[in-house]
């Protein structure tokens, strides 16, 4: 699959954060992330100095999951236009599982294994060449003794009347996003 020219570190270059240090910082953090997706954090990072910078970035208050997911969303929405066409969004849960010895809050327990499922909407060409335009939005959740909850800022778990709602939900929120035409 072809992905557009810009990746999501370039996306966060003009994103304002308050303070431009910080922003930078953020866009380096991401290019890490990027380099070693698979990686955890401490082996992502080269040194001790840039895990805190990272672990202080994230644990900033002003550096808020919905305001980078929209901004991110926003150029997603902008490579969309430029393409022309028709735009699909398409929707997925994929479980991420979670390795490590330490037990984690706000992650589905099972025996040894710790995960969340996070469900994503990407923009995509609707014909010709494969191209994605970018991330429109995700939504991490978990599973407890059968019931779905939805992970809200905070770690503030939302119980969800069914597991399907999670479908409903994203796709009210990338709809309501979208530039009209």
């Amino acid at each position: 699959m072809t992905h557009p020219a810009l990746g999501n570190a370039d996306d966060l270059r003009d994103f304002d954060l308050g303070d431009p240090r910080r922003t930078r910082r953020l866009v380096r953090c991401v290019e890490a992330i990027q380099a070693k997706p698979d990686s955890s954090f401490p082996k992502v990072f080269a040194d001790n100095a840039s895990l805190e910078a990272f672990y202080r970035l994230v644990n900033n208050r002003d550096v808020r999951y919905e305001r980078i997911n929209g901004h991110l969303a926003s150029k997603a929405w902008t490579r969309a236009r430029r393409w022309g066409g028709l735009t699909l969004v398409l929707h997925d849960t994929s479980e991420f599982v979670v390795s490590g010895e330490t037990w984690r809050n706000g992650l589905t327990q099972r025996r040894r294994r710790q995960s969340f499922q996070g469900h994503h909407a990407l923009a995509v060409a609707e014909t010709g060449a494969p191209i994605v335009f970018g991330s429109l939005g995700f939504h991490p959740y978990i599973r407890r003794e059968g019931q779905w909850f939805r992970v809200d800022g905070d770690d503030r778990e939302v119980q969800l009347d069914s597991g399907s709602d999670r479908w409903g939900t994203l796709l009210r929120e990338v709809h309501d996003a979208a530039p009209l035409p």
